[in-house]
């Protein structure tokens, strides 16, 4: 498997955490919560990596708000395997 796959593994991961999280406690995951699902060492890299899917139009949030985290209909077509 190439880095760039597992990328694409660990991004998609990261989206279905975010939407079974939201589903389970009605609410978005903290990033601190984002970090230790992911076994990331820093909420920074966790904040970067939900920054990347926001670019890709993959996740939306407001920043400087806690728990604000959502998927975009591409976000969760793509996690539901719908072309997008």
């Amino acid at each position: 498997m190439t880095a760039t796959e597992k990328g694409y593994l660990r991004r998609d991961q990261m989206m279905r955490f975010i939407q079974e999280y939201i589903s389970t406690h009605g609410y978005s995951p903290s990033v601190r919560e984002v970090r230790d699902f992911m076994g990331y060492q820093s909420t920074s890299v966790a904040f970067l990596q939900l920054r990347r899917l926001r670019q890709d139009g993959y996740v939306t949030f407001i920043d400087s708000r806690a728990r604000t985290v959502r998927l975009t209909e591409r976000g969760n077509d793509h996690i539901n395997h719908r072309p997008t």
